[in-house]
């Protein structure tokens, strides 16, 4: 089977990137809570992670599996006999993904 993980990847870490950005500035605003101590890092990792995870997990409701990747084969032929060329094209698509 064929399938493209590179995109289901690069979606899946897009959501929790923008995600954790979003909260991000939304945690900076408020520097009594969140600073470089201890606490202020138990914090912000908390009022951060709490939004990439909800973006992690709509992302994997929307898209549960890499989707399949069809490939396109031409071939050129030529006839011996009248010397013309013809281009032929194969679809090859997997149908066996999971549902």
């Amino acid at each position: 089977m064929n399938l493209n993980f590179d995109a289901w990847v690069y979606g899946l870490f897009s959501a929790l990137i923008g995600a954790f950005s979003t909260a991000a500035i939304g945690a900076l605003t408020m520097p009594g809570v969140f600073n470089f101590s201890h606490n202020g890092f138990i914090n912000f990792a908390k009022i951060c992670g709490a939004p990439a995870l909800v973006a992690f997990f709509s992302y994997l409701q929307q898209h549960p599996v890499p989707t399949v990747v069809t490939k396109l084969d031409q071939t050129k032929t030529t006839d011996p006999e009248t010397g013309d060329t013809h281009l032929v094209q194969t679809k090859t698509t997997t149908t066996d993904a999971p549902k």
